[in-house]
């Protein structure tokens, strides 16, 4: 018996021994694979060692390593947390837990547990690393700065250090001592891809593109499957005009990986240049169908599809839907005036899409908009495609709305100009984005597109990108805009911030500036309708007599426009009012003023009020202006930065934490 169970005992040991044996060739390879960065290749040889030994604390390690490396940060923090159950207080998992604390956004985790080792050592290198990135992340750039100056100071050949230096110093302007940075960088790590890939993308931001085409062409020698060498090589390329050879370098990353959906996006603006409409459209729906979540595609998609598409083509209808469904998850949730933007898109891409307008029509009834409801449901009617319901509802509420204002005077509110502002929107590329190109143009033109939805404003965007401001000046004087406004945008996979400058066309002087920042899946549509609020909200309303009898005018303005029974006006001769020369405003000759209005009955789109003149003689007649004196600034927001102290660039923010 004795014997069994000593043989017994010997078989464990062995048996133990070899399956130990195994998993640490298995993690030796791993480790070889790893050194390589090739993190996929890595990870399958530490779940083999796993398998055979699940108590295998430095393979739990390297593994939470290799999906840090590939930002699978939740992933990291599970591995992290088996490897710390057979190693407590371990520094090198502590630190590593606190970097992918950052990856998710939980900030101040990861300031815990950083600001906790150094209490305990206060001169360790890689927790100053982390402060340092989250005073960068917190807005505070010269802050962050001194934490890498101080860690540089312990480890003069840190890659790490040395890289965010870099970027940091160029960020503020710094750009001897960036270069400074790269070189250093470059000599302690000459064989390291990463270091050549960053000298190029801040090359690409100086707009030094020969310069950074070298650059990451070293990087491609050094490790040819480097993908974000690849992508910031194709962006190169296409920034540069060659649109046949970024076109040949997606197709590459695209053999390696079919649901790469950034590589298919720059594909679909290099063929676009090209001029193949239907290969960007096909390209941009491969986009979509890999990440339906890329607003920005989305958008240049939907742009696309109204600038070159018949309006009777069956796939408007298709591409419309979003738009719907997305109308009707914010009516559900009472948000109006996403709801109002989300319809006027819908229709905007497809017209004649009858479900939509009776959709829009029900919802202009539910905001209390009989009259404009019944202009949706009477174009229904032009279509020949009109079911009864919809016949006794026009039947219904022609009769219920016999006696409205716009019917006892005669006016039909559905062809009222009420445009007053005329705005042109520039675009930049000084914020050069990688993740999307173009995407300052398709966020202007949906800015341009969002004000159909506020008749006041006549907005237009350009297409090709501004080199200069002046060049914009020129522009909008030249087209005879109110005012001009120039368009940054900067964005990373999480976050967008639109930076809009807004100009007096006529002195060329700064009106306002509005910064939008937005996280989350619907980020740009949310900025856009914000800011497009914002602005709308920062004029003053104004307006013209249409018609008077008597004492009694009727003014082309309504429940629709913001005016309340309450509202008061100030009448001026008609093209006596001007638009100030500073500021958003409006300045006229007091001798100019005719009178006031105190409004007895407000419509949807008209409105009647009594008229009080002032002076002797009754000067006032139909097209006089009007504006709005009994409030002023309503709603005025100037900036929404969403509890941040400070916006910057999601880009940078980016690249800085991507730099391991």
């Amino acid at each position: 018996m004795k014997r069994i169970i000593l043989f017994f005992l010997l078989f464990i040991s062995v048996t133990l021994c070899f399956a130990n044996s195994s998993a640490l060739e298995f993690y030796g390879v791993g480790k070889s694979f790893q050194q390589r960065e090739d993190f996929p290749s890595a990870i399958e040889q530490y779940q083999e060692a796993l398998l055979l030994n699940p108590d295998y604390a430095d393979a739990w390690i390297a593994l939470a390593e290799c999906a840090y490396e590939m930002d699978e940060y939740s992933r990291a923090l599970t591995c992290l947390d088996s490897a710390s159950r057979y190693y407590k207080n371990n520094l090198q998992i502590q630190h590593l837990k606190g970097f992918c604390l950052i990856g998710i956004g939980d900030l101040v985790g990861a300031k815990q547990i950083f600001d906790n080792i150094l209490k305990k050592y206060p001169n360790d290198v890689e927790s100053l690393y982390g402060i340092a990135q989250l005073q960068a992340l917190e807005g505070r750039i010269t802050s962050a700065e001194k934490y890498y100056n101080e860690a540089l100071s312990r480890d003069s050949n840190s890659k790490k250090a040395l890289l965010s230096l870099a970027l940091i110093s160029f960020k503020l302007g710094k750009n001897e001592q960036a270069e400074k940075f790269i070189n250093q960088a470059i000599t302690f790590h000459n064989d390291n891809p990463e270091v050549y890939y960053y000298a190029a993308y801040i090359n690409v931001q100086k707009g030094k593109l020969i310069e950074a085409e070298g650059f990451v062409r070293t990087a491609l020698r050094l490790n040819p499957k480097y993908d974000k060498a690849n992508a910031l090589l194709a962006y190169i390329l296409y920034t540069k005009g060659n649109y046949e050879q970024s076109v040949e370098v997606c197709d590459y990353r695209i053999s390696q990986n079919r649901n790469n959906s950034d590589a298919w996006y720059l594909k679909a603006c290099s063929v676009y240049k090209l001029g193949s409409v239907e290969q960007t459209i096909k390209s941009l729906e491969t986009v979509l169908k890999i990440n339906p979540q890329d607003e920005i595609a989305r958008y240049f998609l939907e742009q696309l599809v109204c600038e070159n598409l018949e309006i009777e083509d069956s796939r408007r209808e298709n591409y419309a839907f979003y738009h719907i469904e997305s109308a009707k998850e914010a009516v559900e949730k009472y948000n109006s005036n996403s709801a109002l933007f989300e319809y006027i898109r819908a229709l905007q891409i497809h017209p004649l899409n009858l479900k939509v307008r009776l959709s829009y029509a029900d919802w202009l009834l539910n905001e209390g908009y009989p009259e404009a409801s019944l202009s949706q449901l009477k174009f229904i009617d032009t279509q020949n495609l009109i079911s009864q319901e919809v016949s006794d509802r026009i039947e219904s509420y022609d009769s219920l709305l016999e006696n409205t204002i716009s019917k006892r005077w005669g006016v039909d509110p559905f062809y009222l100009d009420k445009s007053r502002i005329s705005i042109g929107l520039y675009h930049s590329n000084e914020n050069l984005s990688m993740l999307h190109a173009e995407s300052s143009s398709v966020c202007s033109n949906l800015i341009a597109d969002s004000f159909s939805a506020f008749p006041y404003f006549r907005v237009k965007s350009t297409k090709n990108a501004i080199k200069s401001y002046s060049q914009a000046f020129s522009d909008a004087r030249k087209n005879k805009y109110d005012y001009f406004g120039i368009v940054s945008f900067d964005e990373n996979a999480r976050e967008n911030t639109i930076l809009l400058n807004l100009y007096v066309t006529s002195t060329g002087s700064l009106a306002k500036t509005w910064t939008i920042y937005r996280t989350g899946n619907r980020k740009l549509s949310s900025a856009v309708e914000k800011l497009v609020l914002d602005i709308v909200s920062a004029f003053s309303i104004r307006g013209k007599i249409l018609a008077r009898q008597s004492s009694q005018v009727l003014i082309d303005l309504g429940k629709r426009d913001g005016i309340t029974l309450d509202s008061k006006f100030i009448v001026v001769k008609k093209d006596e009012v001007k638009n100030s020369d500073i500021g958003i405003g409006l300045i006229f000759n007091q001798d100019s003023e005719l009178g006031q209005i105190q409004l007895v009955e407000v419509g949807e789109d008209v409105s009647v009020g009594n008229f009080v003149q002032k002076g002797f003689y009754d000067r006032m007649n139909p097209n006089d202006e009007i504006f709005l004196i009994s409030q002023e600034n309503i709603g005025e927001k100037s900036l929404d930065v969403m509890a941040q102290t400070e916006i910057t660039s999601p880009e940078f923010l980016q690249m800085l934490n991507s730099i391991k």
